[in-house]
């Protein structure tokens, strides 16, 4: 894995690059995500992420999220499918949060949400 840094509407995300999208000629981008403790306001910014498939897998700790109107508590295991342009706001989330999320395509656009 590849650590980096991603800077997404809501701030600076850590990820670890799977290596997906060039093994698959830029189908799907897969990492792993390690938020920063503690979660801040600027994570707390209710966005947008705009690809066609996004697979969300908690790996450990675990976030507490707003999609639309429903609270998730999102714990190792938990798994969220989300579709195209979802608001949403990261709530909190543990020290050791590691999530692995699977995007298709690679490239999208997060935007803050209205």
């Amino acid at each position: 894995m590849r650590p980096t840094t991603n800077r997404m509407a809501c701030g600076p995300i850590p990820v670890s690059d799977l290596g997906i999208a060039a093994a698959t000629g830029g189908l799907c981008q897969a990492h792993v995500i390690r938020l920063l403790s503690p979660c801040t306001d600027e994570v707390r910014k209710r966005h947008v992420h705009e690809p066609e498939l996004q697979l969300i897998y908690v790996l450990q700790g675990g976030s507490r999220t707003n999609l639309k109107a429903m609270r998730t508590d999102d714990v190792g295991g938990f798994m969220l499918a989300a579709a195209t342009r979802h608001s949403h706001t990261v709530l909190d989330y543990s020290a050791d949060v590691e999530l692995l999320e699977i995007i298709v395509p690679p490239n999208f656009k997060t935007t803050d949400a209205a």
